[in-house]
C-alpha cells in the first residue's frame, strides 16, 4: 500500500506542474478559424494545411501567430485574426467557466488543475415558402485541464431539447447533433432515429491528447468528428459524418511532412 501511495504521488508530482491552456485539445470543426488558415494558405501566406483535422489548439495558434506577422494582411483583416487569436489563446468564448484544484489525500501540495463549466447554445430555422419552424436548444457540462504541457483532458456531456422540421431547413443541411437516437417528451419510452414532435437527446465528445516534441508526435483518443481530405465534404473521411470512437496518431517530423494513422469504431447505440 505504501508503495502504491509512493508511486501516485510521484505520478501526480510528475504531470501536475501548471496550466497549460489545454492546447493538446482539438478544435472543434465548426470553428470560424479553419475557413480563415485555409485563407491564408491560399494566399501563399500559410504552407500547405494538413490534410487531417481538427487541428489542436497549439497548431492553430501557431499557424495565426505566422499569419499576424505577415505583412499581407490588410487593417480588418489583421483584426478579425487579432480577435481570433485572443479568442482562442484566453480559451475564454462567451460561457460561464471556473477554474479549480483537485487536491489529492496523499500530498496536499500535489495540485491537479481542472476548469470545469458549462456551454448553452440555441439554433433556430424556418421556412416562409412552406411554413415551418425548427429550433434545437443544447447544454453541455465539460470537466477539462491540463496534466503538464504534454497531456490534455477533456470529458463532456450534453442534453437537449428540441422541435425539428425537415422543410426548415435547406437540402442536405441539416447536422444531427445528437447521439443515437432521441426520446420523444410525449412518451419517455419512445426512442427514434430522428422525429418531428418535441424531443431530447444526449451527446458526449470526449478527448485524451498527448503531445511531444514541439507537437511532432501526437497521439489522441476521443470520439469528434474528424475531416481527412481537401474540400467539403470530401470521400476521405468527412467533417459532416457521425462523430466516432478513435485511436490516432500524428507524426510530422519536417514542415513538409506529416503523415496520420487512425483506427476506430461506430457505436450502434
Amino acid at each position: 500500500m505504501n508503495i502504491c501511495k509512493k508511486f501516485i504521488c510521484i505520478f501526480l508530482i510528475f504531470f501536475t506542474l501548471g496550466v497549460f491552456a489545454q492546447q493538446n485539445l482539438s478544435v472543434p470543426l465548426n470553428d470560424n478559424v479553419y475557413f480563415l488558415l485555409e485563407n491564408a494558405s491560399l494566399r501563399g501566406i500559410l504552407p500547405t494545411l494538413p490534410a487531417a483535422k481538427p487541428y489542436t489548439l497549439s497548431f492553430v495558434l501557431d499557424n495565426l501567430n505566422t499569419v499576424l506577422a505577415s505583412d499581407k494582411l490588410s487593417e480588418i483583416e489583421k483584426e478579425v485574426f487579432i480577435k481570433t487569436y485572443d479568442r482562442l489563446a484566453q480559451n475564454t468564448p462567451q460561457k460561464w467557466y471556473e477554474t479549480g484544484y483537485y487536491t489529492n489525500k496523499f500530498d496536499e501540495n500535489v495540485k491537479l488543475p481542472i476548469t470545469a463549466g458549462f456551454t448553452w447554445t440555441s439554433e433556430a430555422s424556418i421556412n416562409c415558402n412552406d411554413p415551418d419552424f425548427s429550433h434545437e436548444h443544447w447544454a453541455d457540462v465539460y470537466i477539462k485541464g491540463d496534466i503538464t504541457k504534454y497531456f490534455s483532458y477533456n470529458f463532456n456531456i450534453g442534453g437537449s431539447l428540441m422541435d425539428l422540421a425537415t422543410k426548415s431547413y435547406a437540402p442536405n443541411t441539416y447536422q444531427k447533433t445528437w447521439d443515437g437516437f432521441q426520446f420523444v417528451l410525449s412518451d419517455f419510452y419512445e426512442y427514434v432515429s430522428i422525429s418531428d414532435l418535441p424531443a431530447g437527446g444526449l451527446r458526449m465528445l470526449p478527448e485524451l491528447a498527448f503531445s511531444v516534441f514541439d507537437s511532432k508526435v501526437q497521439v489522441k483518443f476521443s470520439r469528434t468528428r474528424h475531416d481527412w481530405g481537401y474540400g467539403s465534404g470530401n470521400l476521405m473521411l468527412s467533417g459532416t459524418a457521425r462523430p466516432f470512437v478513435s485511436l490516432e496518431t500524428q507524426l510530422n517530423p519536417v514542415s513538409w511532412f506529416s503523415t496520420n494513422f487512425i483506427t476506430g469504431t461506430l457505436e450502434y447505440d
